[in-house]
Formats: C-alpha cells, sequence, structure tokens
C-alpha cells in the first residue's frame, strides 16, 4: 500500500506551507507529496523550496489550468496506489490519509471517496456555521441523511464539493482525466464514480476547506450556470457509447436526471432541456433514425414493461409523494365543489332565500358556516333533502 498527495499550486503563496504541513502530520504519512506550480504570479514557489522535506517533490510549470495540473500530478503518481488531491489553500485533518486507507482497503469496489469537510476562513477559523456559506453546506450534506440512494444525492447536489475531497486509486484518476472545466470538474468525475457504484462517503469531516476572497467559486452566476449545462451535456455524451449493452448503467443514468431537475448545484433543467432540444435539431432524419433503431427491445428489456402499470411507493420521494398525495386531494376537492355548486343550485329552498334577501352561505361554506347559519337549520328542519347532501359532503372535505 503507497500514498502519494497530488498539490496543485497557484498563487497560494500565503497558504501552501500550511497546506504542506497538514500532509507531513498525518498519523499516515504519505510516501510522497507531489506540488505542481500551474504559472504562480506570487512567492508560492519559495514557499515550497523553504519547506525543504524529502517528501516534496516540486514541478514548476506555465499557467495551463487546473485540469491540466491535477492531470500532470497524478502521472506522476503513477507508481503510488492511492491518490488524495489537496489544493493548496485547504488542509487535510490528521487522520485524514490513514482513514481513507482503510476504507478502501475494505472496500474493493470503491475507486473514489469523500468525506465530510469543515469549512475555514483565510485565517483558518472555523466558519460560523450560521454563515450564509455554512448554511448552505449544512443544508447541502443534509442529503446524506434523506433516503436519497447515492446516484440521487449527487443528482441533487455537489456536496462533496471539491478536488481537495478526492481520495482516488491511481489507475481510476489515470483512467478518467480532469477535463477542461473551470470552476465543476470535481462534479464530472463524482458523476462518472456514482454512475459505476464506485463512489463512496465517509460522513466524518477530515478535510478543512478554506472560504476566502479569492476561491475559484467567486464568479458571477451565469458562468457556473452555463459551465453545468456544458457539463451535464457533456456527460450525457461521454456515456452514450455505454448505455445501449450496459442495462444498470441506464438505470443509474435515468435515475440520475430524474433527480437532477431539483438540482441544488448550479443545474439549471429548464435551460438543459432548450439546450438538448437545439442539439437534437442539428441531426438529419437519417441520423435520427438511426439512434432511434438502437432501441432494442431485445437488448432493453425496459422497453417491454408499461411505465403506468403501477408506481410502488418506495419509488417516489417524500416531495414526489406529497405532490401525488397534493394532486389526489385537489382533483377529491374539485369534484366534491361541484356536486355541492349542483346541489345549491337546484335547492328551492336555497333560492327562496336569496329571493327574499336571507343570508345563504355558499362560496363554498365550511362546514361550521353551514351549522350555523338558520335559514339552512331552517330548511334542514323543513325536510330539504338538498341541504341534507350538502350537510353530507361538506363533512367530507
Amino acid at each position: 500500500m503507497s500514498v502519494a498527495v497530488v498539490i496543485p499550486l497557484f498563487n497560494h503563496a500565503r497558504y501552501i506551507r500550511e497546506a504542506i504541513q497538514s500532509c507531513m502530520d498525518q498519523s499516515l504519512v504519505p510516501d510522497r507529496i507531489f506540488v505542481i506550480d500551474d504559472g504562480s504570479s506570487d512567492d508560492s514557489v519559495s514557499a515550497v523550496r523553504e519547506m525543504a522535506s524529502p517528501l516534496v517533490e516540486l514541478v514548476v510549470q506555465e499557467n495551463q489550468g487546473a485540469h491540466v495540473t491535477i492531470n500532470r500530478g497524478v502521472a506522476m503518481a503513477a507508481d503510488f496506489e492511492y491518490v488524495a488531491i489537496l489544493n493548496s489553500d485547504d488542509r487535510f485533518l490528521p487522520d485524514r490519509i490513514a482513514q481513507c486507507v482503510q476504507l478502501m482497503e475494505a472496500s474493493r469496489q470503491t475507486q473514489l471517496l469523500c468525506t465530510r469537510l469543515r469549512l475555514i476562513d483565510g485565517d483558518g477559523v472555523l466558519l460560523d456555521p450560521e454563515s450564509g456559506r455554512g448554511k448552505w453546506f449544512r443544508e447541502a450534506w443534509s442529503v446524506r441523511e434523506s433516503p436519497l440512494n447515492m446516484v440521487e444525492q449527487i443528482a441533487t447536489v455537489n456536496f462533496p464539493c471539491t478536488t481537495s475531497n478526492f481520495f482516488a486509486r491511481t489507475a481510476w484518476l489515470m483512467q478518467h482525466p480532469f477535463r477542461n472545466y473551470r470552476y465543476a470538474h470535481d462534479y464530472f468525475h463524482l458523476m462518472e464514480a456514482v454512475m459505476d457504484d464506485a463512489l463512496e462517503i465517509l460522513d466524518e469531516p477530515l478535510l478543512d476547506y478554506r472560504v476566502h476572497t479569492t476561491n475559484t467559486i467567486s464568479t458571477a452566476p451565469e458562468n457556473l450556470v452555463l459551465e453545468m449545462q456544458r457539463l451535464n451535456l457533456d456527460f450525457a455524451r461521454h456515456l452514450a457509447s455505454r448505455l445501449a449493452g450496459d442495462e444498470k448503467l441506464r438505470e443509474n443514468y435515468a435515475t440520475y436526471c430524474r433527480r437532477a431537475w431539483r438540482n441544488r448545484s448550479s443545474f439549471r433543467a429548464d435551460t438543459f432541456a432548450v439546450f438538448t432540444a437545439i442539439a437534437l435539431s442539428q441531426l438529419t432524419e437519417e441520423q435520427l433514425a438511426e439512434a432511434w433503431r438502437a432501441l432494442d427491445p431485445g437488448k432493453w428489456p425496459e422497453l417491454k414493461i408499461y411505465p403506468n402499470v403501477s408506481v410502488p411507493p418506495d419509488t417516489l420521494d417524500a416531495s414526489a409523494g406529497e405532490q401525488l398525495a397534493a394532486l389526489k386531494i385537489a382533483h377529491k376537492m374539485k369534484l366534491a365543489l361541484g356536486d355541492l355548486q349542483t346541489l345549491a343550485l337546484r335547492s328551492r329552498w336555497l333560492a327562496l332565500g336569496r329571493l327574499i334577501g336571507v343570508e345563504v352561505p355558499f362560496d363554498p361554506p365550511t362546514p361550521g358556516q353551514w351549522q350555523s347559519n338558520s335559514w339552512v337549520r331552517l330548511g334542514e328542519q323543513l325536510g330539504s333533502k338538498r341541504l341534507r347532501a350538502i350537510r353530507q359532503l361538506l363533512s367530507k372535505l
């Protein structure tokens, strides 16, 4: 068993020593720490050299972006079994590597592991949990206490949050290189892993994620939203060649798509649907027909099942179940109110009351209003069948 840490570094002279030291202070010290400076213009490189540790290997390159930098670090770690990624402004808690290795050794199917995290500010002080960012992360991580499965959790929100939270098998990372996204390349990897049931979450805070003014994520909303649309389009195209021959993958991707309509991490399903329609419009009729012919019922058993036969209760999440119940209640109310209106219009006693100027409750009335109305009570005492029928309907609402 061997572990390497990859630290992509860019203009974090203030934080890089703390990041490296957090690796050296591990209860299970990594075998190597690869620091790749991506063209920093501050004193970041000098700060690394001051550490003067045989564990640390520094590489300096011209600025090429985070994805290139991390991929280079992973390639340098090819001879190590595990890779932990740590962004240069974050820090590991002392037992992170040991606990991650223990879990990965016990679960051979797991390829990518993330843990809970703590939020710290620019000075390394724990962030107020009632701050705006603190509340968002608390809500995001609450998905772990929900009945949603792992695919649905990742589709709902990017709660792992950062590539600093990645502890992975090196071979898997080399087979799944990071892509050229500015804000969300971590999300693409989470989606890849969860599709193959290869993602695991350790529900213990083992990472300090720093929130400060120079975070990459600090940007205009449209930049994040547009990149998330592109990422999901890329992801669909990335899976396309495997979907036809892998029923389990189709099931996971369908689950992801259904849940992503309520995503809380900058993905807008409404605009994604429009982008998809635009992309499909670029296909010729023959290209569309060719894609359609791939839907072979012999290979896609789910095509042989009527989707409207039944809806098992356990397939509905709480939100969907509540919406369905509300629709059923509204439908019953609509039918009942229609019956009430018919009975009221046909009631000669109510018509007489309106004619002589008596206040008649119907807009529609509540059972209490109906019971307290003297004209209604008199009509019931005189034996009006329609008034009794109205009372019975009101008691059911």
